[in-house]
């Protein structure tokens, strides 16, 4: 194998769409619960604007308001670990520049950080991190000595489970669309409606790359 190969980038990105799925999908159930399909035009799942993925209610003309907002993290090395998902907490770090916009690098040809960061884009209701493996030394202590100034959380898959493999997320999409708002206890037609999800996400991204001319404008947006 090339030491180029882009797996393990491919699989962070394919996992943060079907987290996307799998928060909007459970979404949609709490409303049916509450009584409130009524809403379901009104609230969306969001890509890659505040953070990773969002959860927001838009009103007519008003502004969005976000309900939840999530950072996907497919760390596998060192995982298990706090002080891995520090830029989650503090923000990505800046870094120093000449007065040409170029980075400043040591003798080394590392990058020099400033003791700024450049802060999350959090919303003021529920921050979540998502990772593949248990973060094992999760405490307040540990949060404390980082800070965590959005209150960021972990996202709870399930009673005690806050965190989801790769290859374990399917399973949960899959209990979300066998409820009776989406597919009742047919697991082929569960297995069928992920699918079609999956790809109607697929062709968004790759219509969003071909039609528009930078990143900033890309719009990865579903009611």
């Amino acid at each position: 194998m090339s030491n180029r190969n882009a797996t393990a980038t491919w699989s962070g990105f394919s996992h943060q769409g079907q987290i996307g799925l799998l928060i909007a999908l459970r979404e949609m159930n709490r409303l049916k619960d509450e009584d409130l399909e009524s809403e379901f035009e009104i609230h969306f799942l969001e890509y890659e604007s505040r953070e990773d993925a969002a959860i927001y209610k838009k009103v007519g003309n008003d502004a969005p308001k976000y309900l939840s907002v999530h950072q996907v993290k497919a760390y596998y090395s060192d995982g298990h670990l706090v002080n891995t998902y520090k830029s989650v907490f503090r923000g990505s770090v800046i870094y120093q520049t000449d007065e040409d916009g170029k980075f400043v690098k040591d003798d080394n040809g590392n990058k020099i950080p400033t003791v700024e960061y450049e802060p999350g884009q959090w919303c003021d209701n529920d921050n979540y991190l998502h990772t593949v493996r248990e973060i094992t030394n999760w405490t307040n202590e540990a949060l404390e000595e980082i800070g965590n100034d959005n209150n960021v959380k972990r996202y709870n898959y399930e009673d005690g489970v806050y965190h989801c493999d790769t290859t374990g997320v399917e399973a949960y999409i899959l209990d979300e669309l066998k409820s009776d708002l989406f597919c009742g206890s047919d697991l082929g037609a569960a297995k069928s409606a992920l699918k079609r999800l999956t790809y109607s996400l697929d062709i968004k991204i790759r219509e969003e790359h071909q039609t528009k001319s930078g990143k900033n404008e890309y719009d990865i947006i579903f009611s």
